[in-house]
């Protein structure tokens, strides 16, 4: 009997108050008042999120190289290359980082993602793995892309080196303040 009274005086309660939608309404402050809403030039823009970077700004960054360009196709293709085949399992990390860097666009994003990577790799986590490359040389295209031929030869941690192979890349640029620099790079088959 107790039990009834005690769900009878609950029930009354909620008719007598009221139910209100608890995100209907920002909520009060210490002292009772209720915030007001931001002037709308503070406001972020539909779809944007407090603390990211707005898209059109992302797309700016990845179009700025940092750094100094080279001062032709060939001589950016080349410095590309020549970082993007030396490397150790303790540095290749950071010179896929120096690489993004000094790209843009999707040799930039693809240059940050295999940095990021690299971290979550185990077979890099042996710092005595390591590759060493050497340009052989940089052949125009009729499309605008350079070839890129590098004589490599990996040193799979405690293992006997590999032998040196070569390898062939592709790699188009662009020009950015008074010279040039990498903006796609492909590894070839």
């Amino acid at each position: 009997m107790r039990r009834g009274a005690l769900l009878a005086a609950a029930g009354a309660a909620l008719l007598a108050g009221g139910c209100r939608d608890p995100y209907g309404a920002e909520p009060a402050t210490q002292d009772g008042e209720r915030p007001s809403r931001p002037p709308a030039a503070t406001r972020l823009p539909e779809g944007e999120l407090p603390g990211r970077v707005p898209a059109r700004e992302q797309r700016r960054r990845v179009q700025q190289a940092q750094g100094r360009p080279a001062h032709s196709r060939r001589a950016a293709a080349r410095a590309f290359a020549v970082d993007y085949t030396n490397w150790t399992g303790a540095t290749v990390g950071r010179r896929f980082r120096t690489l993004a860097r000094r790209a843009v666009g999707q040799a930039r994003q693809d240059m940050q993602q295999a940095a990021a990577s690299a971290g979550r790799d185990p077979q890099l986590a042996d710092t005595s793995v390591a590759n060493r490359g050497r340009v052989e040389g940089v052949v125009p295209q009729p499309d605008d892309w350079l070839l890129v031929v590098c004589r490599e030869q990996t040193a799979p941690g405690q293992t006997d080196s590999a032998p040196p192979r070569y390898r062939v890349y592709r790699a188009h640029t662009t020009a950015r303040a008074g010279g040039f620099v990498v903006d796609r790079w492909r590894v070839e088959p």
